[in-house]
């Protein structure tokens, strides 16, 4: 469930706050083995958006970051940050999406996992929904 919430927040760019307060209230309130978790994140891929909750609960809610997360972060650091720097933009900007702010979107989730084959399935993604709404006739 902790990972779930990481995910679906990070994700959608915690554009709403009450999802990274969720995040954060569990990583304060539920007894949790960080190790594991760490290991999970890794194993399925999406470690840098645990690191994008993290990052973001210490900002948002002055969360103290658990030892286990901090070599984790040391190493990511540089992308995390530019993640981070994403997702603020979206909170602070509030729901609507411009043409600059789907870029901005765009820029980041091909930043989440490394690698060229998922960069190539977010460039498909993107051009199968713009095809798909085209061809419904939707905006």
């Amino acid at each position: 469930t902790f990972l779930y919430l990481a995910f679906h927040g990070g994700y959608h760019q915690y554009f709403l706050l009450f999802w990274l307060r969720d995040f954060s209230e569990a990583l304060q309130k539920w007894d949790l083995d960080h190790r594991l978790i760490l290991e999970n994140a890794r194993k399925i891929g999406i470690e840098r958006l645990l690191g994008v909750s993290l990052v973001l609960a210490k900002k948002f809610f002055n969360i103290e970051i658990p030892q286990t997360y901090r070599s984790f972060l040391d190493e990511e650091s540089c992308i995390i940050g530019k993640l981070s720097k994403f997702c603020n933009e979206r909170i602070v900007g509030g729901k609507e999406l411009n043409l600059y702010r789907k870029l901005r979107r765009f820029q980041y989730y091909l930043r989440l996992r490394p690698g060229i084959k998922y960069r190539w399935f977010v460039v498909i993604g993107v051009v199968h929904h713009y095809y798909i709404r085209k061809f419904l006739g939707g905006q």
